[in-house]
Formats: C-alpha cells, structure tokens, sequence
C-alpha cells in the first residue's frame, strides 16, 4: 500500500484478469477506505487498483487496512470485504467471515 503512482499503477496492471478472488493488504480509492476524523477524514485506498478493479472484476476482493471500515461493501458489481479483525483503536473483536464464491464458468 505504498509506493509512487507509477509502482501502484504497475503492480495494479500486473494483476492476472482471470482471478475469481483478490486479495490485497489495503482497498480500492473510495471503497471501504475512509478513515475515521482522528486520521484525517479522507479516502486512503489505492487509486491504480480502483481502476483495475473495473476490468478484473474479481467476484470477491479481500482487504483489512483500514480498520474502521470492517464490513462488505461494492466496488463496480465487486463486493470488497474488508475482514479486518480490530477496530480503529486496535481492538480486537471483528467477528471472522466466511465466504462461499462459485468458480467462474470456463
């Protein structure tokens, strides 16, 4: 989740298009990435992966970095889970979700 605009732009267009999951340590610009008024009040999220996101179109995207938005949540049809386990305050007490994704049809 760091790096110049020209890193994240590579890596994001390195991804394979044929992924059914994606996981990443952070979310995608504007998708469950808003942290709380003490850090700013602003979206954080990667915003080269935002753009990839539109192509890929992976049927689950998993992410955790931005603790105060534990939940689902949808990007473009792409539901984002952001599973992280403590809260902003790093407490722990998120509950695990489990999730059932069909393969794609070849």
């Amino acid at each position: 989740f760091h790096g110049s605009e020209e890193f994240l732009k590579a890596r994001a267009e390195s991804i394979p298009s044929d992924l059914d999951i994606l996981i990443s340590h952070g979310p995608p610009y504007g998708t469950a990435d808003f942290v709380a008024p003490q850090f700013g009040s602003l979206d954080v999220g990667d915003k080269a992966l935002a753009v990839a996101l539109g192509s890929l179109a992976p049927k689950l995207f998993v992410c955790g970095h931005i603790h105060e938005q534990y939940g689902l949540h949808e990007h473009d049809d792409v539901i984002v889970a952001n599973v992280s386990y403590v809260d902003e305050n790093y407490v722990p007490g998120n509950a695990p979700m489990d999730f059932l994704v069909e393969p794609r049809d070849e």
